[in-house]
């Protein structure tokens, strides 16, 4: 076989202006470049203890059971059907 060789990606840094794709923040090139974690990590946990947080302060909420669910659309009536469940299920 042959060697295959090539230069490394040197893009030149432009400000994008259009509707997409768009600028990255440096912090989010930075986190994109951090090591994986397993669900079951205990900093993975604490990651996800801290975005539980995040998410209650940005929903006015105090509900201990706010947690971030992933889906390609909103998901407002499955949320709301899942709250009304978790309510009735947690009264004495």
């Amino acid at each position: 076989m042959s060697e295959f060789t090539y230069q490394q990606l040197n893009a030149p840094y432009r400000i994008l202006l259009g509707p997409g794709p768009s600028n990255v923040h440096p912090r989010v090139f930075s986190a994109m470049t951090a090591p994986m974690l397993g669900h079951l990590d205990p900093y993975f946990v604490s990651v996800m203890e801290d975005t539980m947080k995040l998410l209650r302060y940005c929903f006015r909420t105090k509900n201990e059971l706010t947690f971030p669910v992933s889906g390609d659309r909103p998901l407002p009536v499955w949320k709301r059907a899942w709250s009304i469940f978790w309510s009735r299920a947690m009264l004495p």
